[in-house]
């Protein structure tokens, strides 16, 4: 019969303790991989990983420690309370949804990190004491109060310093943010592990002969310790693939968005400069330039079109070792079918490599003559008219091209379309304004009286007259404009003779 004065010594299995540490190095893992989750995170989705962390974490912690009581073994049969065991899992959620919370702010202050360790700590030894309450043996359980401050303020000093190295370690990647995670989860499991065990040597267990008749755990202590652990592992090994992939997809997300802002601006650059300069040069060297660099690409080339439908090359911006193309014209570049494509604004990406594709023989040697493994063709339109075409070539390894590079790249053939318009019509006003200066130089230079009316307006009025119409009538050029000719007739005017010149003019 046992003694109630004499304590019952508690052995450790090194299996479950090592196991009990192990949990508590993949929580604290675990918890610093989803502290920079929670930081990067926004709205419902901050909401999930806050909730789903604190659960995940607090399993975690709260295995650690029940393995850890499992692993101490006592001279009598030992069960536990199912409700008070799972009670004890709610001060560590709360405990590590309080952690996750205040690591993942912007800013942590010294108050801050203070009372959240404290709170922290708390939960930690709640759940700790708690889980040891609910221990069901012939044995009544006591505290050396010396070791179970100690515990507690081992507790608070962990959750300090976990808070401190979370939030340190919160947006940290790659290889040198996985070392440092890992070298710091060890240390958190450390003190984890030395507040829990400093606990257990803070209880003595003295026997008794009461045992109490409630709804207990009786398993075999091995299976249920490795049942609990391997259960443990898996859903940290789960939560930390779940982060992960959630994580890949955020930077792929990203970097999708950056890659459009950049597009985006590029289109931008180059509509404000077509809009801005009137020099078609500098617009086209430009924009075949920072789409070759926007985009990657080896080689990006400008055709327009000739009569024949034969393409000269109008701009070009190739990578170094590339052969120079600029200024030469292509021959049977198009068929009827190709025109008609582009015509109605197609866009032509070849995705693979050029050489196994149904590519026209003759297209393919122009293709292998400017040395293209994947290429894309965007038409050139304006007023309805085809004009030439914006051609982008990959030449060191075939390309597959992404929808939003097909689109901008279209996009961007229609703002060059506008470019060439635009150059066309100051073309064709340059040459109008040569014509007109060539004429007035002309009427000004004859000794005949010249006026000029304007038919379309009513009355036909005088709209100019040259130097030697104001010497022969007396009449100055501001005094005539705006009237009839028919002001020039005297009394004397023969109206035949009128009748006559008007019929002639007609």
């Amino acid at each position: 019969m046992f003694q109630a004065d004499v304590v019952m010594s508690c052995t450790y299995d090194p299996l479950l303790v090592a196991l009990s540490i192990v949990i508590a190095i993949f929580a604290s893992y675990t918890a610093l991989d989803l502290t920079g989750r929670l930081t990067v995170a926004q709205g419902w989705a901050r909401l999930a990983w806050l909730i789903g962390g604190a659960i995940v974490m607090g399993v975690g912690i709260w295995s650690m420690h029940f393995v850890g009581m499992l692993a101490c073994s006592l001279p009598i049969q030992v069960g536990y309370d199912t409700l008070t065991v799972l009670f004890s899992v709610l001060p560590a959620i709360i405990a590590s949804g309080s952690a996750l919370f205040l690591a993942s702010r912007p800013v942590l202050n010294t108050p801050q990190l203070l009372t959240g360790g404290v709170l922290m700590g708390t939960g930690i030894a709640s759940m700790h004491y708690i889980g040891m309450a609910a221990m069901r043996m012939e044995a009544e359980t006591r505290y050396d109060p010396v070791l179970f401050m100690i515990s507690v303020v081992i507790a608070i000093n962990a959750s300090v310093v976990a808070l401190w190295i979370a939030f340190q370690l919160r947006l940290q990647i790659g290889k040198t943010g996985k070392r440092r995670k890992i070298s710091s989860a060890v240390i958190m499991a450390t003190a984890i592990s030395g507040m829990h065990y400093t606990g257990m040597a803070a209880a003595s267990f003295r026997p008794t002969k009461i045992a109490n008749a409630v709804a207990t755990i009786q398993v075999p202590v091995p299976g249920l310790a490795m049942g609990i652990g391997v259960v443990t592992l898996m859903i940290l090994g789960f939560t930390l693939l779940t982060s992960f992939v959630d994580r890949r997809m955020v930077t792929q997300i990203a970097l999708l968005k950056q890659q459009e802002a950049q597009r985006l601006q590029l289109f931008m650059d180059i509509t404000l400069g077509i809009q801005r300069s009137l020099k078609l040069e500098d617009i086209l060297n430009t924009t075949v330039s920072e789409i070759r660099k926007t985009l990657n690409i080896d080689r990006v080339i400008i055709y327009r079109f000739n009569s024949d439908w034969s393409g000269t090359i109008i701009a070009e911006s190739a990578a170094d070792g590339l052969m120079k193309t600029l200024g030469k014209t292509v021959y049977d570049l198009l068929d009827k079918d190709d025109i008609e494509m582009y015509r109605n604004g197609q866009v032509q990406a070849t995705n693979s490599n050029i050489c196994e594709t149904n590519v026209r023989d003759c297209h393919l040697k122009i293709l292998e003559g400017f040395q293209i493994k994947a290429n894309l063709v965007a038409p050139i339109v304006g007023e309805h008219r085809l004009l030439g075409l914006l051609c982008a070539y990959q030449c060191s390894e075939p390309r597959n091209w992404q929808k939003v590079e097909i689109d901008l790249f279209g996009q961007l053939a229609i703002q060059v379309g506008i470019a060439l318009e635009q150059a066309t019509l100051l073309h064709e006003f340059n040459s109008a304004q040569e014509m007109v200066q060539v004429r007035d130089c002309a009427i000004a230079a004859t000794k005949n009286a010249i006026a000029i009316t304007d038919p379309h307006q009513r009355n036909n009025p005088i709209i100019f007259c040259n130097p030697a119409f104001e010497t022969i009538t007396g009449y100055q050029l501001q005094e005539v404009l705006g009237r009839n000719c028919q002001f020039l007739q005297g009394p004397e005017t023969d109206p035949k003779t009128i009748e006559k010149y008007a019929t002639r003019c007609d």
